[in-house]
């Protein structure tokens, strides 16, 4: 007896044997925090040293711990990683990352923080930090989805801004949907 004949699209066996075997589904996104902190038409950013993006710059950041909220996380994560303390954090974006990455799915809450107190002091545990002008932010080596979102996180008009974006295995954006301004 010979093999079976391939499995068409669309067909009752084939509907049948790929909802047998449906793909496993992906984590619910880890909540995270992403903080912009600017003066003088400068922007704190960290180079990142570990996953995801090892080697890319982004604001400093990271996990809500349970019991906080994501701005408290903002301010915390703040605090720790570069010895800042934020008089004021203002949201300024939400931003969805998916991936087929199971560790990579992510609910990512952009904060702007201009008013701020202290000394940037840093075990570089975290990255190196770096002061970088806001005029040239194109030419800063960050992740897909900071270049796509830095400009109206960062620089807009203070409107939230929203956006899903959709990344292959590599961390690439693949494709967006812009929900706000």
């Amino acid at each position: 007896m010979g093999s079976p004949a391939p499995i068409a699209p669309g067909t009752v066996r084939g509907v049948i044997e790929t909802s047998a075997n449906p793909p496993t589904p992906l984590p619910p996104p880890k909540l995270v925090t992403l903080i912009y902190c600017v003066r003088d038409g400068e922007v704190l950013l960290i180079e990142r040293v570990k996953r995801p993006y090892p080697g890319y710059w982004t604001g400093p950041g990271g996990k809500v711990e349970p019991g906080e909220s994501p701005a408290e996380a903002a301010v915390r994560e703040l605090r720790e990683e570069t010895g800042l303390w934020a008089n004021r954090a203002v949201l300024r974006g939400v931003i969805t990352e998916f991936s087929p990455l199971v560790d990579h799915q992510y609910l990512l809450f952009a904060y702007l923080v201009d008013d701020f107190e202290g000394e940037v002091v840093s075990d570089g545990r975290e990255g190196q930090l770096r002061w970088w002008p806001t005029d040239g932010w194109q030419q800063i080596p960050m992740p897909g989805p900071d270049l796509r979102f830095f400009g109206p996180v960062v620089l807009g008009s203070g409107e939230p801004y929203e956006a899903t974006f959709h990344l292959d295995a590599d961390l690439q954006v693949v494709g967006e949907d812009l929900d706000g301004p």
